[in-house]
């Protein structure tokens, strides 16, 4: 293993229980007795989960310091990944693990239409009200090309795999692309 600068910053900020060799010890030797079948492994996660929760309630948050470590704080991180303004709420919409999403969780949508995953600089002119080209959209005839035209928003719903999916997303008007002969 080779330890990142960020993983090295982290285990500064971490309380002094956490990064003793004593625990790493303790919890070695108690793991060889779960190995000898002589203690239980939900006594030994028990025991986790209490430490755990006993960290969380003593060392509940991190200092100005600590946080500029790590580039800044976080109101400083989102400002700069913000895309734009969620036209539902206002509120900052900012590219996640599984696409664009707005912080303030109204449930507006913006990182798919219409079957394509939508690139940054697509969601920013969304954003703006622009009329934007997207390639690969999906129909019932195939795929094909078009400028989305964002006009309001719309309510959502639909059930899969058993769930109900809800969320809010831009009601768009469809331009489609001149084709070229």
């Amino acid at each position: 293993m080779i330890p990142t600068a960020d993983g090295m910053k982290l285990i500064e900020v971490l309380p002094e229980v956490v990064k003793s060799p004593k625990l790493t010890v303790d919890w070695e030797n108690v793991l060889a007795l779960i190995a000898k079948g002589e203690y239980s492994i939900q006594e030994f996660m028990g025991g986790i989960e209490a430490m755990v929760k006993e960290l969380v309630q003593t060392y509940h948050s991190v200092n100005d310091e600590q946080k500029s470590m790590f580039g800044g704080g976080t109101q400083e991180r989102n400002a700069k990944t913000a895309l734009g303004k969620c036209p539902k709420c206002g509120g900052d919409v900012v590219k996640g693990k599984f696409g664009a999403y707005c912080k303030n969780k109204c449930g507006m949508n913006v990182g798919r239409s219409m079957g394509a995953v939508l690139s940054d600089s697509q969601i920013k002119s969304l954003l703006e009200g622009e009329k934007t080209l997207v390639k690969g959209l999906k129909g019932k005839r195939g795929s094909y090309d078009a400028y989305l035209i964002p006009e309001g928003i719309e309510d959502y719903s639909y059930t899969k795999n058993g769930k109900v999916i809800e969320g809010t997303q831009y009601k768009v008007r469809l331009e489609f692309q001149k084709s070229k002969k």
